[in-house]
């Protein structure tokens, strides 16, 4: 099985873009503790949009994760009151050798 990468770019709204990021943050340490998860990550832009990477060891992680309360929480109805575009989600996997 190979590993599935997902990158999530993120532009809240100016007055919801505090609750992205706790809500995001709040994800990172239970995450981390789901099986298969090998990286899971918040990072921000200079003008406040955020990223999510996350790696996971196989499709079928991912798919369970993606069925933890919070995450159907936040991504489902909720990503619509903050977010000031649509949700750019990219599924990746690594092509290149690594070391």
């Amino acid at each position: 099985m190979a590993a599935v990468t997902v990158f999530c770019l993120m532009h809240p709204k100016p007055a919801m873009a505090q609750e992205l990021r706790e809500s995001l943050l709040s994800l990172v340490e239970p995450t981390h503790e789901e099986t298969g998860c090998i990286a899971y990550d918040v990072y921000e832009e200079q003008d406040g949009s955020l990223v999510l990477f996350e790696t996971w060891q196989s499709q079928a992680d991912l798919e369970m994760h993606q069925q933890q309360p919070a995450i159907k929480e936040l991504f489902g109805n909720k990503l619509t009151d903050i977010l000031d575009d649509e949700l750019d989600v990219h599924f990746t996997r690594l092509i290149s050798a690594t070391k």
